[in-house]
């Protein structure tokens, strides 16, 4: 590894700039705005409530991996910036293993949520022994409503035509 930071690698999240809470200039994050958590949300990854519901990733480090812990924290509660507000979802020594598997399960409530990850490797000697994702948002749903088209049958329809159908959310 060209640093001697742990290194993570998501295989199932993206991590864009508008999901990650921003700091203030003394190093505070600062809580989203109404603007800025309806953009975090159009980028977060989206996890179900029945499946798909783990963050997964590897962690890496050649000097040996001696923790992973993964906080969460429901995005609407008031002061989602204290790490007090925050639970463990993960919290795992990894005993000097060079390599380890994330898989952290999250919250079975739909919803959007913060999450942060912090790697510590055994050195625990240099400013890069310690590997931290801050805060990021990521949204847990049931799946998407249902659309069950009722009129009109068939498949092709010439000019204007009217569609009615129901919607039903509690299947998905």
């Amino acid at each position: 590894q060209s640093t001697d930071a742990p290194r993570i690698n998501f295989s199932n999240v993206t991590i864009a700039e508008e999901v990650k809470l921003k700091k203030d200039e003394n190093g505070n994050f600062i809580a989203f705005n109404e603007e800025e958590s309806k953009a975090a949300k159009l980028k977060a990854s989206v996890f179900g409530t029945k499946s798909n519901r783990s963050i997964l990733g590897t962690i890496e480090d050649d000097d040996g991996i001696e923790s992973v812990v993964v906080l969460c924290c429901k995005d609407s509660v008031w002061d989602n910036t204290k790490e007090s507000n925050y639970t463990k979802l993960l919290d795992v020594s990894v005993e000097g293993k060079t390599t380890y598997n994330l898989k952290a399960d999250l919250p079975q409530e739909e919803g959007t949520y913060l999450i942060k990850i912090i790697v510590k490797d055994k050195v625990k000697e240099t400013e890069y022994s310690t590997t931290t994702i801050e805060p990021f948002l990521v949204a847990v749903d049931d799946g998407a409503p249902v659309l069950e088209i009722t009129t009109p049958t068939g498949v092709f329809r010439n000019g204007n035509f009217k569609v009615e159908g129901k919607i039903n959310d509690s299947t998905a």
